[in-house]
């Protein structure tokens, strides 16, 4: 009869666990771009092609969508992610696939990974995470930071687990959360997404 009880507690709490409804809505983000270490790439570029903010919009299935906001780019709209497959789709402001990308496996290579100080975003105390990786196709390292509340609505990471590139699903592991803050930088330039709002579905 024991044995039969703690079956049964078990079973109950593994179903809440699983039960427990994904993050699903979106976040918008200011865009930054600050200047690069070393002087080689003009901004105005970059500010035209990405825009001043972003939309990430979270699915229920684990798709998502970033699309780019008051960009200039007729090629660079939105990319969205197919969470099945592990494969993000780009796509111009007509809607057609320009090109896709495979992210089941990661592009860059880690060098280490470590906690950095919490940063206040939209009010919330974020904890932070700073990858350093070096990137191939550049031939140069680069520095990929995520920031996370807590207080924030619950992300399943087991539907990202195909995002393997940029250790967006590594990310999601560590944190349960969406991201508020992503940042890359690199020897040219460093981009900023900060949130400034967020909304559920």
């Amino acid at each position: 009869m024991r044995i039969l009880l703690i079956i049964l507690i078990i079973s109950f709490f593994s179903s809440c666990k699983t039960n427990k409804q994904s993050f699903t809505g979106s976040i918008k983000f200011s865009t930054q771009f600050l200047p690069p270490k070393k002087p080689s790439k003009d901004l105005t570029i970059l500010r035209e092609m990405y825009g001043d903010s972003l939309l990430m919009v979270y699915q229920k299935n684990g798709d998502y969508i970033r699309k780019y906001l008051n960009n200039i780019d007729p090629n660079i709209y939105l990319q969205s992610f197919d969470a099945a497959i592990g494969k993000v789709y780009y796509k111009n402001k007509k809607l057609e696939v320009t090109d896709s990308v495979d992210v089941t496996v990661n592009g860059v290579e880690l060098i280490s990974v470590k906690k950095i100080d919490n940063e206040l975003i939209m009010g919330y105390d974020c904890d932070c995470y700073e990858y350093i990786a070096f990137f191939s196709m550049i031939n140069q390292d680069i520095i990929l930071n995520f920031c996370y509340s807590s207080e924030t609505p619950y992300l399943n990471p087991k539907l990202y687990k195909k995002h393997v590139d940029f250790f967006i699903s590594d990310f999601f592991e560590k944190s349960n959360r969406p991201y508020l803050k992503f940042s890359t930088e690199t020897e040219e330039f460093k981009a900023i997404y900060t949130a400034t709002s967020i909304n559920t579905n």
